[in-house]
């Protein structure tokens, strides 16, 4: 398993997300578009405001790109958290 960090775009308003994802193969697209949630997944009832986002605009309105890959979950945390501070986040 490797570990990716990656960066959701909603095509539509330009706003971002930015995580941690396990999967086999990091070359190729595993239908995980972020915070929980695989493409097709229902979305009846959003939980955060990147899945009510998800519902309002549909899945085809997010691309996900791979940033970072690595061997192990803490290195691709620790680049997240390298990343995501409380000044990309204002």
């Amino acid at each position: 398993m490797k570990w990716i960090v990656y960066l959701t775009t909603n095509k539509e308003n330009g706003k971002i997300y930015i995580g941690v994802h396990g999967t086999e193969n990091p070359n190729e697209f595993d239908g995980y578009i972020g915070n929980g949630i695989k493409i097709g997944n229902s979305l009846n009832t959003p939980k955060t405001i990147f899945q009510k986002a998800l519902k309002k605009y549909g899945y085809s309105s997010f691309e996900r790109k791979t940033l970072f890959v690595f061997d192990t979950p803490e290195l691709a945390y620790s680049k997240e958290a390298e990343l995501v501070t409380s000044e990309f986040i204002k």
